[in-house]
């Protein structure tokens, strides 16, 4: 036992990695035209529709991270923040070299070095969520006051499941001929008055923190397994009606960068409750948790250029079992990640040490202003 510890941090470790290995599979994975039902088309869906919580779940994650601790309007939440913009800045400026060397090399003249900077965006995958994030951890306070009291996170938690997911739902299945659906309309037109959206998952992953500890293992995966179940057979109705107010429903939510939708918010609370009740309480060796910790430590490089990698590389390598996605889709984000990880490792160093150059200019000035 002396090689072993129950580390509180891992399973978070471990989510981060998968989730981030799930937004990569979401980006990387071909469209191909697999006949309805065929077993190729179930496998497509299966693997797409599985790491669709990959999001939501990052939010949950970071709300039962950050609302662990009382918020205030401090340096602390400044530098969070400040962090985050960091983050934005740094994708733009890796993006736009990609994008302009990407664009060089196709056109092999100054018209490409322009295309490169007007269409950086193209390489850029999942640049709304640092922005999502930065909005969660502003209001950060704000959420931070409501679940102080408990009566008031509940309501919080209730008025988000009314007007922002159950009367949606009504009037998006276009139950609105009739005078009630009509009001109800009109309730969800307001929705920007109640807790909707980003921060709505970010307080639910405290709430889901708060729950865990009276789910039991067996209950927490078998709670997943029936929830799974029923998400998959769901995403496989979306996808073969192509009703797209079903899809609105049981699929990505109403608006691009909510990430809300009822069946969506069901399922990655579930996957949630999954990462804490199989991983928390299990025992890693030393080494095996600091293998995780810093795979997990890059999770943020990776996240910010998967985007640009699967870019430059899915023309490039070869697709091997295309007619068997199970398999195709999962190599694919394989190599994504490998690369993505080189990648994260030469920008943590490139990133490292040109803090360590300004701050140690930055430090000279200092003694030389003192000794003055």
């Amino acid at each position: 036992m002396d090689k072993e510890r129950k580390n509180r941090e891992t399973w978070i470790d471990i989510a981060r990695i998968l989730l981030s290995f799930g937004v990569i599979t979401i980006h990387g994975k071909i469209q191909y035209n697999y006949p309805s039902l065929s077993s190729s088309w179930i496998q497509y869906v299966f693997v797409g529709s599985i790491a669709t919580c990959c999001v939501p779940v990052f939010l949950m994650l970071s709300g039962y991270l950050v609302l662990e601790n009382k918020c205030y309007v401090d340096k602390k939440l400044f530098r969070r923040v400040a962090r985050v913009l960091l983050m934005v800045l740094e994708q733009f400026f890796i993006c736009v070299i990609i994008s302009i060397v990407l664009n060089f090399y196709q056109e092999r003249s100054m018209e490409g070095i322009i295309k490169g900077i007007n269409t950086w965006e193209a390489v850029v995958y999942g640049r709304y969520y640092y922005w999502v994030l930065m909005g969660c951890y502003i209001s950060s306070p704000f959420f931070s006051m409501i679940i102080e009291d408990e009566k008031m996170e509940i309501y919080f938690l209730i008025t988000g499941v009314i007007f922002g997911l159950i009367i949606p739902c009504f009037v998006d299945l276009n139950y609105v001929d009739s005078p009630i659906g009509k009001l109800m309309m009109n309730f969800d037109k307001a929705e920007v008055m109640v807790p909707v959206g980003a921060g709505y998952l970010f307080v639910l992953g405290h709430w889901l923190g708060k729950i865990s500890r009276y789910i039991s293992k067996r209950i927490g995966v078998l709670l997943f397994v029936i929830i799974f179940i029923m998400w998959e057979t769901a995403q496989i109705v979306s996808n073969l009606t192509g009703n797209i107010n079903i899809t609105k429903v049981l699929g990505y939510g109403r608006y691009y960068g909510s990430y809300v939708s009822p069946m969506i918010i069901v399922y990655s609370a579930s996957v949630f409750l999954f990462f804490i009740s199989a991983f928390k309480n299990i025992c890693f060796s030393v080494d095996l948790s600091k293998m995780i910790s810093n795979i997990a430590k890059r999770c943020t490089y990776i996240f910010m250029i998967h985007g640009a990698v699967i870019s430059v590389f899915r023309p490039i390598i070869p697709h091997f079992f295309a007619d068997t996605p199970l398999i195709s889709v999962l190599l694919d984000s394989t190599i994504y990640f490998l690369v993505s990880y080189v990648g994260a490792i030469v920008l943590e160093e490139t990133f490292g040490r040109v803090g360590y150059i300004a701050a140690s200019i930055m430090g000279k000035r200092l003694n030389i202003l003192q000794q003055n």
